[in-house]
């Protein structure tokens, strides 16, 4: 995971302290799920 310091720098080294930044996906109302779990082995599958 990465980080965002105070500067606004983006670091990776922070993310052990518990600090850190996922990226965020936004879809309409077209997409579905085809298949998968959405866990890290078995991810979703998506369709529009």
């Amino acid at each position: 995971m990465f980080v965002f310091s105070d500067g606004g720098d983006l670091s990776y080294s922070g993310a052990k302290y518990g600090y850190a930044a996922r990226p965020v996906l936004y879809l309409d109302s077209s997409v579905y799920v085809v298949d998968g779990s959405g866990t890290m082995s078995d991810p979703y599958i998506i369709g529009m």
